[in-house]
């Protein structure tokens, strides 16, 4: 069981990814916007440990880039997987430390592909 950190702005899009998450066996942690997923990276203590994260690009308040800045400075090693509907957002110099890209709608085999390579050591296709 990998411990997964979504952050996306929109519950519908969340709840979809958690629910397709847990079914292949992942715990789903929630954040609505980047501050929210940072506060929970904060929180790690005792019986979890974010292994992944998935980040929005356009989020309110805090977006998925800058998110994924913060992300780097204080948690290095941790992989963290983008998603937009512009695809072209993968390819700006924002992302490049993102371990993968994902347009939406979501291509679920590629996503829990992607979780499993990064979370087990195995190397991106």
């Amino acid at each position: 069981m990998t411990d997964v950190l979504v952050a996306d702005d929109s519950p519908p899009i969340r709840l979809l990814i958690k629910r397709r998450l847990e079914m292949a066996g992942h715990r789903v942690f929630e954040a609505g916007d980047g501050h929210e997923a940072i506060e929970i990276l904060e929180s790690q203590v005792g019986s979890y440990e974010i292994e992944l994260v998935i980040l929005d690009a356009a989020m309110p308040n805090m977006t998925g880039a800058d998110a994924l800045h913060e992300i780097r400075e204080r948690w290095p090693g941790l992989p963290v997987i983008g998603l937009s509907a512009s695809l072209d957002l993968g390819e700006r110099p924002e992302w490049e430390s993102a371990a993968d890209f994902i347009g939406k709608p979501i291509d679920f085999d590629r996503l829990l592909t992607g979780i499993r390579q990064l979370t087990s050591g195995l190397p991106q296709p």
